[in-house]
């Protein structure tokens, strides 16, 4: 490999969510192990490392216009890795992902409005709806060999709100989805291109894992389908696939001329016109020269998810687990979603969320706990697989001694 994805940056002390934010322990190497939060333990690319220093060189850092070769630049990348022909034109900038759905909630509906959720879904999507005053309907995936949408329950709710004068006006959508890794198939945006049409919802869709969808899949989304174009807005960046969290910049893509001068319009009503400049550095190398990092990292989330699915096939036979531990496949995001009912059992702990504080509390691994992402979460932990391979076994080793011989999760009280 040509990048470093085995050394371990310790990350304590740098005011790191995800390092910061778990129960320390009182000697070395006792702390929490974080396999949680939706960032990365891996050193960004070279190249933006390198641009990052080169701009902290200057020392003034003032107010910074996009350059028009950075929405070229954008259009260059999903021209790339994705066939698209997204123009710069179609491209506006937001602060994050989650500003622009914000902004778009509240530029394309009114207090009291409909949206519709399809739980379990990134939990901040309630957010987005609730505190801009609209009102959540969820729409559940269902659960069969995969998670998949539920087109006949989907229609359900929607006739039943446009009955009672109430009509869903946009659908918050996550694609590829988090938490469940899933990568949408054509089949399926057309049939969500059906209920779109019939029942006139705009589609929100939340792209920002678009980059890290694994071999043998392909990232599609609802602007994939030419019938969409009028009622769909995509909203991305380059923060998960290059670990630039901290660093937030986002683009907005609306190929509809309408849809995007209105969105232009939120933008420019809450006072974003002009990117943070270390973002701004950040994005452009990464976007110009970090795509054979991506492609680097991506071979090792396969490898780390592999790893993981071994250990969990072990731990079922050591243990004996009904049900058995089960990880769904993954197509994509580094996010494994996994299934642990048979532990919750066999520890006789309240539900999910109770089983992750004990794992952080007592085995001393912080794992997200599935119920924050609402219906058909509960009993499932998601894993933070982006993090160097001695992290994960560490991580891993600490769930099965917290678990003793037989799976009891004896040190429990």
């Amino acid at each position: 490999m040509a990048y470093d994805f085995k050394t371990f940056h310790d990350r304590s002390g740098t005011y790191s969510l995800k390092w910061d934010n778990v129960i320390k322990g009182e000697n070395p190497g006792e702390d929490t192990v974080p396999l949680w939060v939706a960032d990365m333990d891996f050193a960004s690319p070279p190249s933006v490392v390198e641009a990052l220093a080169h701009r902290v060189d200057h020392p003034i850092y003032g107010y910074t216009n996009l350059p028009p070769m950075y929405f070229e630049t954008l259009s260059a990348w999903y021209s790339r890795r994705y066939g698209r022909s997204w123009k710069p034109q179609h491209f506006l900038l937001a602060p994050s992902v989650l500003h622009g759905l914000s902004m778009a909630v509240r530029a394309f509906t009114q207090p009291g409005d409909r949206i519709l959720n399809l739980p379990p879904v990134y939990y901040p999507f309630y957010k987005v709806a609730r505190l801009n005053g609209r009102e959540i309907l969820d729409v559940p995936l269902s659960k069969n060999d995969r998670w998949e949408m539920d087109f006949a329950a989907m229609e359900k709710v929607l006739a039943k709100a446009l009955d009672e004068g109430r009509p869903v006006k946009a659908l918050l959508f996550s694609a590829p989805h988090n938490p469940t890794g899933r990568v949408w198939t054509h089949q399926e945006l057309l049939e969500l291109c059906t209920l779109a049409k019939k029942y006139d919802f705009l589609i929100f869709s939340d792209e920002i894992h678009a980059d890290l969808v694994q071999r043998g899949h392909r990232h599609l989304g609802p602007l994939d389908l030419p019938e969409l174009a009028d009622r769909t807005l995509v909203f991305a960046g380059p923060n998960k696939t290059f670990n630039l969290a901290g660093l937030p910049i986002s683009h907005v893509v609306a190929l509809d001329d309408g849809l995007r001068s209105k969105m232009k319009q939120a933008l420019e009503a809450d006072f974003y016109e002009q990117p943070n400049v270390l973002s701004l550095s950040a994005a452009l190398a990464a976007y110009r020269e970090g795509e054979p990092w991506l492609e680097e990292l991506l071979a090792v989330i396969n490898d780390n998810k592999n790893f993981l699915d071994q250990f969990l096939e072990q731990l079922n036979r050591e243990w004996g687990l009904d049900p058995a531990v089960t990880s769904q496949p993954l197509e994509a995001t580094y996010l494994a979603w996994v299934d642990v009912t048979g532990m919750i059992r066999r520890g006789n702990f309240t539900d999910d969320t109770d089983f992750a504080f004990f794992l952080e509390k007592t085995g001393k691994v912080k794992i997200t706990a599935g119920s924050i992402f609402s219906t058909g979460g509960q009993n499932h932990l998601r894993f933070n697989l982006a993090t160097p391979r001695v992290l994960l076994e560490k991580g891993l080793e600490r769930i099965r001694s917290a678990g003793g011989k037989n799976g009891e999760f004896y040190r429990r009280g």
